[in-house]
């Protein structure tokens, strides 16, 4: 609610109440409208509402009431005292030309079915039912919230008991529509080539438009989703789905709240906004088509061959590791397409190449450190550090292990991953110098030449590089020359500040003995993963973490490491790597998910 109470007036009870020059602006928590949309729904709303308006049912059908409005044509105000259906119906947007029905209009609808955060469904899931409900069903209610059909009068109409569910997804706030009879539903021309989408038993769907034609049996509607104010029932939707739904966290702030007009569906996504951009393309926010996840959705510009053949390596080099494990400290792929609907992609150029991947809640660079309690960034530092161990069992480079490539998946529990395999190569020595960002390069990269190549442990100094960002940037530290390329005198800088920081306290000192092992200028002396995940550092994870000054005292259990001796400093001979990630299990103690997390 907002308004404005500067000639606010007091009545002869000491109740304020708002004068005629001070109009209060009320914001409801409506977001969707569904409306008749042929002969035979108006005819079954109209009686709806005569059934409820009904006194002799009124006594017994008041639950209904609460998710439908009816227009009043006179007069133009509604009287409080009358009945709670009696109300004005706000204007809704008006479809296009394209999506209005095919068939001569009977009686207009008396008013509207009412989806809304004020008015709360009673069902399990917190989900809207919508059917022609039973009879036999305990509760006043029938077992459904949207009632189509009154009783007895739905025989020849085709509507189930419960036809339909609409909901919000948890974890993007997405609005889903989900079959839940025999009954099919039709989403008209919602499929991707313009047909009709059809929802059999249990089949889900992403409700991506504004305006949306639904078939329930003899019935269609429409259903118009949009809200009076957005910021305000954004605030509406998070307490919902934080109470109700009971998630741990809330949709990334880089999808919409409602569903906008460039929303575009392309195999099986819906994409969103724009999250970044660069010389390789752009990533947007989207969200899965059917299950409603949230989802990321990168698009590479393949100009020619070359980019082409990029974009493939990239592809299949993130497409090693498995979309199933949320833990594996790896951003994996969740499908590669190509502008033309092709997967993985037709190899034509020029064209745009698509790859989706899980959507993180924000990266190293963003990460809101000063408020990670130390044990959460340690078990997220380890994180990153298990996916390079990946990454490298599988015969990878990754090559631009940067803060803005290690992504934070939950804070709560505290989960994250490496993604972007756009420089990664799988030979196990490389030359190529146009890796990643100039500052987290290996001092070696740049003295690298064909009888003096770089291997792995490039990874291994980058990822130290990042992780001691995240306590301070290093921007002021260059090199003898002026540049941000790492030689000797670069080194010394990035040594010295490393240990001011951990005499300070601001990092345990565990860490900062392992940071110096993994930013050994010295590739060979320089620590390999395994060697870093056997660290006496992990050690300091707690088996539990206590949220300090959260008033709900959440105790989480964190990433615990098995206990295992510690490897003391030698030198760090790639050949140890092993080449398979079952290898990797069998030497490194890999810990289970401590509970589920949102899926980002």
């Amino acid at each position: 609610m907002a308004a404005s109470h500067d000639n606010d007036e007091v009545d002869d009870d000491g109740r304020s109440y708002v004068t005629e020059g001070t109009p209060e602006v009320m914001y409801s928590g409506d977001f969707g409208s569904l409306v008749p949309d042929n002969p035979e729904a108006t005819t079954a709303f109209n009686n709806v509402v005569a059934f409820l308006e009904d006194s002799a049912t009124e006594s017994i059908e008041p639950y209904h009431k609460r998710f439908v409005s009816v227009e009043i044509a006179s007069p133009p105000s509604p009287s409080p005292q009358t009945s709670p259906l009696l109300r004005p119906i706000p204007d809704a947007p008006s479809p296009s030309s394209s999506l209005s029905s095919d068939h001569p209009r009977g009686p207009a609808p008396r008013g509207r079915y009412r989806l809304s955060l004020d008015v709360l469904p009673e069902g399990p899931g917190a989900a809207w039912r919508i059917g022609k409900g039973s009879a036999r069903y305990d509760d006043d209610g029938r077992g459904i919230d949207l009632l189509l059909v009154p009783q007895g009068q739905h025989k020849g109409l085709g509507v189930a008991n419960v036809h339909a569910l609409i909901s919000i997804h948890g974890r993007s706030g997405a609005f889903m529509l989900r079959s839940t009879s025999r009954r099919p539903i039709v989403y008209l021309s919602a499929a991707e080539d313009g047909s009709d989408l059809v929802l059999r038993h249990m089949d889900q769907t992403v409700l991506y438009r504004a305006v949306n034609r639904l078939r329930i049996g003899a019935l269609d509607y429409l259903l118009t989703i949009g809200v009076e104010q957005e910021s305000h029932f954004k605030l509406l939707r998070n307490q919902f789905i934080s109470t109700f739904l009971e998630e741990t966290s809330l949709p990334h702030p880089m999808l919409d709240v409602v569903p906008q007009s460039y929303h575009q569906r392309m195999c099986g996504y819906v994409v969103h906004k724009p999250i970044s951009a660069g010389a390789f393309g752009m990533v947007r926010s989207a969200v899965d088509g059917t299950t409603g996840e949230p989802v990321a959705v990168k698009r590479l510009s393949c100009k020619g061959a070359r980019d082409t053949s990029a974009a493939g390596a990239e592809a299949r080099m993130a497409g090693l590791f498995s979309s199933d494990n949320h833990d594996s400290g790896v951003i994996p792929l969740l499908a590669a397409w190509c502008e033309h609907g092709v997967r993985p992609a037709c190899g034509e150029s020029p064209e745009d190449v698509f790859l989706a991947m899980p959507l993180a809640i924000t990266d190293f660079g963003h990460a809101p450190w000063p408020s990670i309690p130390m044990a959460s960034r340690l078990a997220l530092l380890r994180y990153t550090l298990l996916g390079i161990a990946r990454i490298h069992a599988a015969g990878i480079i990754h090559r631009d292990v940067s803060v803005k490539n290690l992504l934070v998946r939950s804070l709560d529990p505290p989960v994250a991953a490496v993604c972007d395999f756009g420089k990664a190569t799988d030979r196990p020595h490389s030359t190529n110098t146009a890796i990643g960002p100039i500052e987290t390069v290996a001092p070696e990269v740049w003295m690298s030449a064909p009888h003096n190549p770089y291997g792995r442990s490039v990874d291994m100094w980058s990822l130290g590089y990042a992780w001691l960002s995240t306590f301070g940037h290093l921007r002021g530290i260059v090199s003898a020359s002026g540049s941000l390329k790492t030689d000797a005198t670069r080194a010394l800088g990035i040594r010295q500040e490393l240990d001011r920081r951990a005499r300070s306290g601001a990092m345990p000192a565990d860490l900062g003995n392992l940071l110096r092992q993994m930013m050994d200028v010295d590739p060979r002396q320089r620590y390999t993963a395994e060697q870093a995940l056997r660290h006496p550092t992990w050690n300091l994870l707690s088996k539990t973490v206590s949220d300090e000054g959260d008033d709900r005292a959440k105790r989480r259990r964190l990433l615990t490491p098995e206990e295992e001796e510690p490897v003391g400093a030698c030198p760090a001979d790639e050949s140890t790597i092993p080449d398979t990630e079952a290898s990797l299990a069998a030497t490194v103690q890999i810990p289970g998910r401590p509970g589920e997390s949102a899926v980002v």
